[in-house]
């Protein structure tokens, strides 16, 4: 076996036992979180409720207490709808994460191990990172102009189909209404 290939993948709070070994062990090919994150105690569910005030978890235990040590590429892989590990959560550790990541949100997915592990999203992933060294696809640009939203992407993998997922509610992000709209895709460069 090459130890130089050798992820850590961890789902529920396995995936917030992954974003903290991310930040302390450097010698991972790449992470996958699923679902789990740090950055809990903020979140507006039972996480949050239970670690709020726990001052050892947000100097302790919390991933965001070591994310910035985190070089290694990192899939953080979810849906909208979860009620136990809010988007903004997930959205604080990738952005203090420095290394390179990849995003991916399933609406429908459902919280458990089967939800966790059947998507292909986590298997393209580490085999890029295991055979090129890095994600097949990385977003390089957002923008959002007079209610217009796009975005740009590198990647190694075609793309056939591009969907906006999005909300306008507030609120904890599991209980949100999210909505799918298709989306304009161009190609260049193929």
């Amino acid at each position: 076996m090459d130890a130089k290939k050798v992820g850590v993948a961890g789902i529920s709070w396995g995936g917030v036992i992954t974003s903290t070994v991310m930040g302390i062990d450097n010698r991972f090919a790449f992470a996958i979180p699923v679902y789990g994150c740090g950055h809990l105690h903020d979140c507006a569910n039972q996480y949050g409720r239970a670690l709020g005030n726990n001052q050892l978890y947000r100097e302790v235990w919390d991933p965001m207490v070591r994310l910035d040590r985190a070089k290694l590429p990192v899939l953080w892989l979810s849906w909208p709808e979860d009620q136990h590990f809010a988007l903004d959560c997930q959205a604080a550790c990738y952005r203090t994460a420095p290394g390179p990541h990849m995003v991916s949100l399933i609406p429908g997915m459902n919280h458990g191990h089967g939800s966790g592990w059947n998507p292909p999203d986590s298997y393209a992933f580490a085999e890029s990172i295991v055979r090129e060294g890095k994600p097949w696809c990385a977003q390089t640009s957002v923008k959002v102009e007079n209610s217009i939203t796009s975005c740009e992407f590198t990647s190694t993998k075609a793309l056939d189909q591009a969907v906006l997922v999005s909300t306008t509610d507030t609120g904890f992000t599991g209980a949100r209404k999210w909505i799918q709209s298709p989306a304009q895709l161009s190609q260049a460069g193929m």
